[in-house]
């Protein structure tokens, strides 16, 4: 039984992006080709030179239709195919509160539903009306006298016509791995065994890597440390703000309203809202972190450290460990003998 995840997720990711381009490029384009066709053929005197102009016109009548059905079926599909970084610009709220999240879950999970079925009616609306285009062209261009000439361009319509067909049963009936549907439409099934595609290993990340800022502060403490305490750039380990600090109460790390802020923002950057041990966990190893911290710069160090490890959202960390810090000093007793006035930090 797999894990459950945050949200519902399409196979492949960009299935309704590639949908939707059919839809609203492919699919609009097919069907005034058709319309034009098909008036072509009634207005007009080509259909005397075309032997089946009639079955032709009706294949372009047909095509014309179903290209119209299928952009309508994307276009109600896209409205709610709305991706779930979308969904938290539109409800804030959910990125704070555990019951929230839970609504604006269940509601991406049936409006993914949704847009799934819909966006499979457009798929059979699109491919069976292009299997109707490429029919009335083949037709179209039977001629009265065959020539090599006028068998290239029917042979040409007649093998688009086959290999749309094969398309379609390799993407909706013939099972992953066949190798008839891995040759037309390949997948992820045809790059194991010899053919295996490896990811390169990650070189071992460190916390600087959270931000260039937190990289420069945690350095520079680091230089600070490691200098004689007469140096100019050291921070006086002895000056009354810092002894102030040593001795200050510790952070109330029970406080709930600080907890629940923790555990949301785990839950936006992990996804782990259905798995409370792990979140407990890192909750707790942050709450830690925060009584333990005599100084802003080590408490910004050490949350990104512990966000970074377990966090999966990258390019909100940084963000995120921002508000973080901000939350605890509101209510953080102790100065921070790296931020007083008149010292060098």
């Amino acid at each position: 039984m797999s894990k459950p995840t945050v949200w519902q997720r399409p196979g492949p990711l960009g299935l309704f992006q590639s949908t939707s381009a059919f839809g609203t490029v492919a699919a609009p384009l097919l069907a005034g080709f058709s319309l034009a066709t098909a008036a072509l053929l009634v207005t007009t005197k080509v259909a005397d030179m075309v032997p089946l102009a009639n079955w032709a016109l009706a294949s372009f009548a047909i095509a014309s239709g179903l290209f119209v059905f299928a952009i309508q079926y994307q276009g109600s599909a896209t409205g709610y195919a709305v991706p779930p970084a979308d969904r938290l610009g539109w409800w804030p709220e959910a990125t704070v509160d555990p019951a929230a999240l839970q609504v604006a879950r269940q509601a991406q999970a049936e409006d993914f539903t949704i847009a799934t079925r819909l966006s499979g009616r457009a798929g059979v609306c699109y491919d069976a009306g292009l299997l109707a285009f490429l029919a009335g062209l083949a037709l179209m261009i039977v001629p009265t006298t065959w020539s090599l000439a006028r068998i290239v361009p029917v042979v040409a319509a007649v093998l688009a016509g086959v290999m749309q067909v094969l398309w379609i049963v390799a993407a909706r009936f013939l099972p992953r791995g066949c190798w008839l549907g891995e040759a037309i439409l390949p997948s992820r099934g045809s790059l194991r065994g010899s053919r295996a595609v490896q990811a390169e290993p990650l070189i071992e990340i460190e916390v600087h890597a959270v931000g260039k800022d937190v990289m420069e502060v945690v350095m520079n403490e680091q230089r600070n440390a490691e200098e004689p305490t007469g140096s100019d750039d050291t921070v006086a380990s002895n000056s009354p703000a810092t002894e102030q600090a040593r001795n200050a109460p510790a952070w109330p790390r029970d406080d709930p309203e600080v907890r629940g802020r923790f555990t949301a923002a785990m839950v936006e950057l992990t996804g782990w809202a259905p798995d409370e041990d792990r979140l407990n966990s890192a909750v707790e190893e942050m709450l830690d972190k925060a009584s333990s911290a005599r100084s802003q710069v080590e408490l910004k160090a050490g949350i990104a450290e512990i966000v970074t490890r377990h966090a999966v959202s990258w390019p909100r960390i940084d963000d995120r460990v921002e508000i973080m810090v901000k939350d605890i000093k509101m209510q953080w007793p102790r100065p921070d003998p790296y931020n007083q006035p008149g010292e060098k930090a």
